[in-house]
């Protein structure tokens, strides 16, 4: 009878690299897919930030300033934006001594494109009521 030689194996064979190179670059692309699609999110979200924090300072500035006076105006907000401020008197009321009025007001910000300004990117409202003193 014959003698037996086992042949000991050691390494991988060609067939068994090529799947492991194959599955490591299908997890690499997910990942750089994924890496791509986060930085992507944290620029709009960066942007999303300056145009709240460029609307609530322009809130805050409308707000504190003088009397409102109702009527609209648009000006540039940043890189790519526009703002929109309305403000419309909702209501006045008569009192003894004065006059009360209810203004109610509005900024919106619109990218550029959106010249018709019919989807704004961000908007706040708010309500002020005014003491108007009565001239005697």
């Amino acid at each position: 009878m014959g003698a037996r030689c086992k042949v000991r194996r050691r390494g991988f064979i060609l067939l068994e690299t090529l799947v492991a190179f194959a599955i490591l670059a299908v997890m690499l692309a997910a990942a750089y897919r994924l890496t791509g699609t986060s930085a992507t999110n944290l620029a709009r979200a960066d942007a999303v930030r300056d145009v709240l924090e460029a609307l609530q300072s322009e809130l805050d500035a409308t707000l504190s300033g003088p009397a409102l006076r109702p009527g609209s105006d648009v000006a540039a907000l940043g890189t790519g934006y526009q703002r929109v401020r309305t403000i419309r008197r909702v209501r006045a009321i008569g009192q003894s001594g004065g006059q009360v009025a209810l203004f109610r007001v509005e900024i919106a910000a619109y990218r550029n494109e959106d010249t018709a300004q019919t989807r704004p990117v961000m908007q706040l409202s708010t309500l002020r009521v005014e003491r108007e003193r009565s001239h005697q």
